[in-house]
């Protein structure tokens, strides 16, 4: 399965916003179970996709379901 079919299949919306320069971006649960990527629309394409493919990791991983796992920098 690819990552696109993953993000489909499980309802994963990715949205761009403006953002401190600081946070690259983040992920979270809706009220309707789906999962949300926020990406910092300050910050380069490369950049981007590296923080898009991070938050990614955390969906697949099942991090947001561990309350003991949570990344900030």
């Amino acid at each position: 399965m690819t990552e696109d079919e993953y993000c489909e299949s499980n309802e994963i919306i990715f949205q761009e916003r403006e953002l401190p320069t600081k946070i690259r971006g983040f992920s979270y649960h809706d009220d309707e179970g789906r999962f949300i990527v926020v990406i910092n629309t300050r910050l380069g394409i490369l950049q981007n996709r590296k923080t898009a493919a991070h938050e990614l990791r955390h969906i697949m991983r099942g991090d947001h379901y561990d309350r003991s796992y949570i990344e900030y920098k």
